[in-house]
Parts: structure tokens; sequence; C-alpha cells
């Protein structure tokens, strides 16, 4: 302000000593020019103290920027997460029926058979050699038994060659029906339809029926079984929603709770619950999986991200609401989260805009600027 006081000083000197004019206009003119000259000089002074005074004052408003979401209302859902393992009804070790030594072998491991299909056939040349013996006897035997019907219906012979012969030729007739029956036996045929895991013997080898011939899975028939915490036993029940991940792979699922045990596992204090699966999925029995289990859901719910949420010493939950350029603090009750959202049951209406990014450097009433 110094410099400003000796210009002014200066000017007024340099006028009062500048020659006199002719006349009083010019007088006034030149006065006029003189200050017009310390005006300018003041201005510029005035214009580098403001600069000045901006570039020192610490107590210019600066505001903190923030980013913002909004409250939405939506369905809610929660979920817990369990674990299980896929399991099937249909988990066949056959064995054959009889002893023999295999003639032939119709499948390989992977392959798709149906129900009664033919996997294997042992050597059963003894049995066929009976068979055609005694098929060779019942002939006779029927010829024999229909001569003498002809006869007894003639009223010719005794009625004791009549009926000795009739009871020979059924005696061989269920004969013969056991020995079909017992060749029958020589065939290994798939009491299931899936597909074959693994043959154990080779053609030429003898099998027995105390020996497992192939592993036959149902994959069509396949289900997730888990042990559920005891905690949960009142909160989900036949019908609840689960969604299936199978770790290692992209296969994930919507099914449902088919089956939910009545019993508590006094070793883990867990109870059995079952998932029934259609088609089968593309999974295999062991195969492990992550459940998510819906436990809560709420439509029309408030819901903010997790992140926006704080808690305070007395364990009091709270946000901040973006009002204008200012944020105000809002005490909230929320109850449930999953999934980093929340469902907020007290505290918001929603569609108030909060506070996300920023939110945990920024005080009551403080000024805030919203940046994208």
């Amino acid at each position: 302000m110094k410099k400003i006081f000796i210009s002014a000083g200066l000017a007024i000197g340099l006028v009062a000593c500048a020659p006199s004019a002719d006349t009083p206009v010019a007088k006034l003119k030149e006065q006029k020019d003189s200050l017009k000259t310390v005006y300018a000089d003041i201005k510029s002074q005035i214009a580098e103290i403001d600069e000045e005074i901006k570039r020192l004052d610490t107590n210019k408003v600066k505001l903190k920027p923030v980013t913002v979401t909004p409250a939405e209302i939506g369905t809610f859902e929660h979920f817990f997460v369990v674990h299980g393992n896929v399991d099937t009804k249909e988990n066949i070790l056959l064995y054959p029926e009889s002893m023999g030594r295999i003639k032939k072998i119709n499948v390989e491991a992977g392959a798709s058979v149906s129900k009664g299909q033919i996997i294997a056939e042992l050597d059963a040349s003894t049995l066929e050699s009976g068979i055609s013996e005694l098929k060779t006897s019942l002939e006779l035997a029927t010829s024999v038994f229909e001569r003498q019907q002809k006869l007894w219906n003639k009223k010719i012979g005794s009625e004791l060659d009549y009926l000795q012969a009739k009871a020979n030729k059924e005696s061989l007739q269920k004969k013969l029906n056991t020995m079909y029956e017992q060749l029958d036996m020589f065939k290994v045929k798939a009491p299931i339809s899936g597909y074959v895991d693994e043959v154990f013997p080779n053609a030429g080898e003898m099998a027995a029926p105390q020996a497992p011939f192939v592993r036959l899975i149902n994959t069509q028939d396949i289900e997730i079984k888990s042990d559920i915490s005891e905690d949960y036993i009142t909160k989900i029940g036949k019908g609840n929603l689960v969604k299936v991940q199978i770790p290692g792979s992209d296969n994930k699922f919507e099914s449902s709770i088919e089956t939910v045990g009545a019993y508590i596992n006094p070793n883990n204090r867990t109870f059995k619950a079952t998932i029934k699966l259609d088609n089968g999925r593309g999974l295999k029995p062991n195969q492990l999986a992550k459940i998510h289990v819906r436990d809560f859901v709420l439509d029309s719910a408030v819901i903010v991200p997790s992140r926006v949420i704080q808690q305070n010493r007395k364990g009091e939950q709270f946000l901040f609401v973006v009002n204008g350029d200012k944020v105000a603090k809002q005490f909230i009750t929320s109850e449930w989260s999953y999934d980093g959202f929340s469902y907020v049951r007290e505290g918001l209406v929603g569609g108030e805009v909060l506070v996300d990014k920023g939110s945990r450097s920024v005080q009551e009433q403080e000024q805030v600027k919203v940046v994208q």
C-alpha cells in the first residue's frame, strides 16, 4: 500500500509544479491526464495484491471431490454358501451271474448302454450241448405223446400210457426252459441305462459271480448332497432356490432344494439336503459343488452398496447423503448383506444420493464437489 501513496504524492507534485497554462480548461485537462496515469498504476498494483492474497490465503474454501451412488429400490436376495458332492442313485458294480470264460465283450469304457443290453457273453458251450441233446429228447417225447393222445382220444390203449407220455414230455420241456434260463445267465446284461465307467476283465479271462465285471452309471439321475449346519434348519426347506457352481469349470446353474433331512448328525451338528438336477447337466459322481442357498428374499427393498455403510464406536450404522453441495450423516439399520450390496430396513426410502468414493474422509455438513 506504500507504493500507492508514494505514486499519488508524486502525481500531485507533478501537477503542482507544472507550468501554468493559458486557460483553466487546459489546466483541468492536464490534471485529468495526470490522474489517469495514477489510476492505471493503482489498478495494476491492486491486481498484483489480489493474486498474492489468493496464493497466501489459507482460509479459502476447497470443495472435497466425491463420487455418488443412488439408494435403489429392487428385489434383495441373501444367500449362504455350503459345499456338497455330486451323487447318483444308480452307480452300479455289475457282477456276472455265472462262472465261465469270457467269450466276448461288446462295450468299452465310456460307451452308452440301454437297459437290458448285452454287455458281454461267457462261454456256455457245455450248457449249449446239453440243450441240444435235451431238445432232441423233447422232440421224441412230444411225438410219443401226440400218438398216445390220438389213441386215447379213440379210446385205444391204456390211460396210464397216455399219462406217462404226457408227464415225460412236460418234464423235458421244463428242463429245457430251465437250461435256457441258465444259458441266459451266461450273458452279462445292463440292468440300467447309462454309460460304462470301467470294464474290469478282458476277453479270454475267467469271470465269476464274486468278481466285478463293469461299473455302470446313470448320469441322467444326478443329485447333489450337502451337509448343512443346524443353524439354518429353520431357514430352508423344500423348494428353496439355490445357485450351484462346479469349481474348476464354467458350469453354473440354478436349481432348488429337493429334500431336507429331519435328522441332526450329533457328530458334526448338520442335516442332509439334496438338490435334484435335470438331465445330469454333464456332472459326474463325486464332483465337488459350491452351493449358494437363498434364505431371504424381499421385493421393493432399499438396496445400497455395502461399501458406503460405516459404523461408529457405538456400533451404529450410518452413511452420508448429498444435499446440494453439502453432505449429511444419515443413521440407518441394515440387516442383510450379500455380494457387495446391503438391504436397508430403516433410515432410507430410496432415491437418495449417497456419497460413494470419499465417504470415509468427509464430515457432517462438509461442502463437496461431485465428480464422475
